[in-house]
Parts: structure tokens; sequence; C-alpha cells
């Protein structure tokens, strides 16, 4: 197994982790979107402190501007999970895991104009045929609109921080990146909910809450986090933001099981949700014939 297809594979296991997003999402509706993305940073963030010193990783910093930078992107990530929980409250875990697979489509038209890639035309072709597989899932369940609207607008915040993420980690640790990202979103959202009395008190969460909360701040968050930017130092932001797609057929399987008929849909969603899903697919052959063009050029 070469380096591409072992981080491939560290990929797909965090894609698994983070198809449970949506269903710990689900279980933490009683919450709120913004106390449960407050209290999955504030653990994810000590989960990662505690990795870092059970590692020895170095978390010192070059520069002020350095931890700007991060607590920049933090705050990206902060709303994109904000607007992502939200979707799945104004839905459910189904429209919203399909909608934000939009990531890719949004990343494709993005990356060209924040870094020195050029166009690629498949990419466009595989983003094509995402907004296909979207209208059809609206055309049918127009009622969940809100719901989409707010998925999409966590898609475009996810295509953004991970463009950022996979020039940062070149030469920055992931380790360190995931640290002060997820830590300054804590305090950031900590201030935002103490300055408008919408904190809910450690004591009025319930056991049960503190059980998803707990393993959504350290499976879904420091273990998954960490693992998806390292990976970026060999895979291109297209190919995982695409393999992230595998995450709502996770998700909808995991959520017909528990949820049952709070997520049956029409037949013509899971048309479009197949669709949008297989741009994944599609990617691999198109990655691998690429890949297979490019050694015969060097040979």
């Amino acid at each position: 197994m070469n380096k591409y297809q072992k981080n491939l594979l560290v990929l797909h296991i965090t894609v698994l982790v983070f198809g449970l997003t949506g269903i710990f999402g689900k279980l933490l509706e009683d919450l709120g979107a913004l106390n449960t993305v407050y209290y999955r940073v504030l653990i994810g963030g000590v989960g990662i402190g505690v990795y870092a010193v059970l590692k020895r990783k170095s978390l010192r910093l070059t520069s002020l501007k350095q931890l700007m930078q991060l607590a920049g992107v933090g705050a990206l990530i902060c709303a994109h999970w904000f607007f992502f929980f939200e979707s799945i409250n104004l839905s459910n875990v189904s429209v919203a895991l399909a909608t934000i697979s939009t990531t890719s489509l949004f990343l494709a038209l993005l990356q060209p104009l924040i870094t020195s890639r050029k166009l690629v035309r498949y990419e466009i072709l595989l983003g094509v045929l995402v907004i296909l597989g979207l209208v059809i899932i609206l055309g049918y369940e127009f009622q969940y609109w809100k719901g989409i609207l707010f998925s999409l607008i966590a898609a475009l915040l996810a295509a953004i921080f991970s463009l950022i993420n996979s020039n940062l980690v070149q030469n920055t640790d992931s380790t360190l990146i995931s640290f002060y990202e997820i830590g300054s979103g804590a305090v950031l959202l900590g201030l935002i909910l103490l300055l408008t009395g919408s904190l809910t008190p450690v004591s009025d969460v319930s056991a049960w809450q503190w059980l998803w909360l707990g393993l959504l701040g350290l499976l879904a968050t420091s273990f998954a986090f960490i693992a998806s930017v390292a990976v970026m130092k060999v895979l291109s932001p297209f190919t995982v933001s695409l393999t992230i797609n595998l995450e709502p057929i996770y998700s909808i399987i995991i959520a017909l099981l528990i949820f049952k008929e709070d997520e049956h849909m029409s037949p013509q969603f899971y048309v479009g949700a197949l669709l949008i899903i297989s741009t994944l697919f599609l990617n691999a052959y198109f990655k691998k014939k690429e890949r297979k063009q490019k050694t015969l050029l060097e040979n």
C-alpha cells in the first residue's frame, strides 16, 4: 500500500466517523445548534490538546499573525457547523447531508480563484451533476427549502476553510492547526453565548446529551479533524471533499434505522441524492486516469 492509498484509507475511516455527526446533531436537537457547536468545540479542543501533550506535539505559534489566521479559520468552521446543525433542525439528517455534498461544487469553482491551480473541466462537470441532483431534491422536497439553504451555506463555508487548510498544512503541523482553530472557535462561541445570555448551563445538560456531546467532540471532532487535515498533505481538497460525499450514505442509513419514519423521503429524493453521491466514484475514475497519464509522461 503506497502513501496515497494509506491516506485514502485514513480518509475513508474519517468519513465513517463524520457520518455520525448528523446523527449526533439530531439527538442534540433540543440543545440548540449554537450550544451544540460550542460544547462540541470545547470538548474537541481539550481532546486535541491532550493528544498534543501525549504525542509531545509542539503547539508553539510563530507569530500573532498566525494566531489570528487560525482563529479566523476557526470562526469559519464554527459557522459551518452552526448552519449544518440548524439545517438538520429545519429539515432532517437526510436532507442536510445530501445537500452539504455540494461542497465539491463550491471547491471546483473557488479553488482556481484562491490558488494557482487551473480550472479542471471534469470537476465542473461533476459540479453540474451535483446541481442537477440538488434541483431534483428541491423539486420534490420543497417543504425543506430552509434546511437546504442552510446546508448550502454550510457547504460554501466548508469549501472555503478546506482550501485555506490545504495550504496551511503544507508548512504547519495538522495538530497545531486543529488545536488553535477549534480552540479559538470555542472561545469565540463562549463569548457570544455569554454576551447574549444564550449559554445552556452545564447543569441543564442531561446525561444522554453529555454522552452524545462527548462522542461528537472527541470522536467526530478531535480525531476526525486532525486526520482530515493531515491527509491534505497528499490528497487534493477536491478528492477529500468528494470522498466525504460518502458521509450521507452512512448517515442516511443509520438515520433510517434510528429515526425511522422521520427520515423516510420520496423516491425522487433518493434519485437526487444518488446523483450527488455518484460524483465520488466519477472523481475516483478521473483521478486514477489522471495519475496513469502523469506516470506515462514521466516514464
